[in-house]
């Protein structure tokens, strides 16, 4: 019983120092800890899984994870390079909303990936920035480069709602 929240205590040092660098350069930390809240967590040691059940919301710089659920899946030692524990990918599942400084994306499914900085969102996506709005079955975004794509599911296609900015001499 011991071992077990030793193993729960490691994986959230794990995620702490592992969850890339989301702010860019904006980020205020060279690397910030990551915070999650949930009304209940499983750690599963044997599947390298985490899970955060109910209201789950992650934290870490400018970028905020909130869903259902927030599983969080490391690598193993012998498939990491840089220490035992690192993070692989954090996926979020139901109600699902990622915001970093005024873009917000919203899903019903969401994957971000380690290794490439990048969150895919599924199931009638949205990227908002403003007022601007785009809507498409697929988000992909890239955290660090602050560059999204949206795509359209077959026999629907992207939507957008942009709204030019007024010229200065207009609002004088």
């Amino acid at each position: 019983m011991n071992r077990w929240w030793i193993v729960v205590f490691a994986v959230f040092f794990w995620m702490a120092g592992d969850f890339s660098s989301c702010g860019g350069a904006e980020k205020k930390s060279e690397n910030p800890p990551i915070h999650i809240q949930s009304d209940t967590m499983e750690a599963f040691s044997q599947q390298k899984l985490v899970i955060f059940s109910g209201h789950a919301i992650a934290v870490r710089g400018e970028v905020v994870l909130k869903g259902d659920r927030i599983l969080v899946y490391y690598k193993s030692a012998e498939n990491s390079k840089d220490k035992e524990g690192e993070v692989d990918r954090i996926e979020v599942q139901g109600n699902v909303i990622v915001t970093q400084g005024e873009r917000t994306a919203q899903g019903k499914h969401a994957v971000y990936r380690q290794g490439t900085g990048e969150i895919t969102l599924t199931g009638d996506a949205t990227l908002r920035e403003g007022r601007n709005v785009v809507k498409g079955d697929k988000v992909t975004w890239n955290l660090e480069g602050k560059r999204g794509v949206v795509e359209g599911e077959e026999g629907r296609r992207v939507t957008a709602t942009i709204f030019p900015k007024e010229e200065e001499s207009k609002k004088k």
